[in-house]
């Protein structure tokens, strides 16, 4: 609602940017420029209708995540689980875990030296399981993006995930198409897995720095 909405401004006031003025999101200095930022800026910072065009799923998952109250430049960690909490998830989904394992595997040798990693999910967005090279598995870990990590739009705000089960159909998502700053350096392609009879039972997710995004990359999945 209009009040949370209020309180993540007020949050970010009191953190020194001026709401009043087009804020400037730093990125690094090979990232080339996003059409999409100005729209961001425009609907998360501002709470004014986007003047650059953007999907509107998109924007409607931005509405929801500020309406949720989540903070865009949040650096801490989502909703997730460990421990015994976690194993159980882990026995839970143990039949999708079998029958991914192999699939990402497969999609792991066509991506590998590419710096994109897999993801699998279970129904709920929590993730289950990440492959990947080192050094993509490390800027997943600055990103909380492990086992256990939940990416429902409730808690991680837009993002490939929560969008992709949210809609239940394939989806991909680049830089400032996500809700959180700290996502814009990534491009997600998910695509959700669904048994015999059309439900959905988690999602397959291809992940990587924004730079290689590309729509063969949803194929993959």
């Amino acid at each position: 609602n209009e009040s949370k909405i209020i309180h993540v401004r007020n949050r970010l006031g009191k953190r020194g940017y001026n709401m009043n003025k087009k804020i400037s999101l730093k990125s690094k200095p090979e990232l080339p420029f996003d059409p999409v930022k100005t729209a961001w800026e425009a609907v998360v910072l501002k709470n004014q209708p986007p003047k650059d065009p953007v999907s509107p799923i998109v924007l409607q998952s931005w509405q929801k995540s500020l309406k949720i109250g989540i903070d865009p430049y949040s650096t801490e960690s989502p909703n997730a689980l460990s421990g015994n909490k976690l194993k159980q998830l882990i026995a839970k989904n143990k039949s999708l875990l079998d029958i991914a394992k192999p699939i990402m595997q497969m999609i792991e040798i066509s991506v590998r030296d590419t710096k994109f990693l897999t993801t699998l999910s279970d129904k709920s967005g929590y993730v289950l399981l990440v492959h990947g090279q080192s050094d993509i598995l490390e800027m997943a870990h600055r990103n909380y993006y492990l086992p256990g990590c939940s990416r429902n739009i409730q808690h991680a705000g837009t993002n490939g995930i929560g969008l992709c089960l949210q809609e239940k159909k394939p989806i991909q998502l680049t830089g400032c198409e996500h809700f959180r700053v700290k996502h814009h350096d990534w491009t997600c392609s998910t695509a959700p897995i669904q048994n015999s009879k059309g439900n959905i039972l988690g999602t397959l997710t291809l992940s990587g720095h924004s730079t290689g995004r590309h729509q063969h990359t949803l194929a993959l999945v």
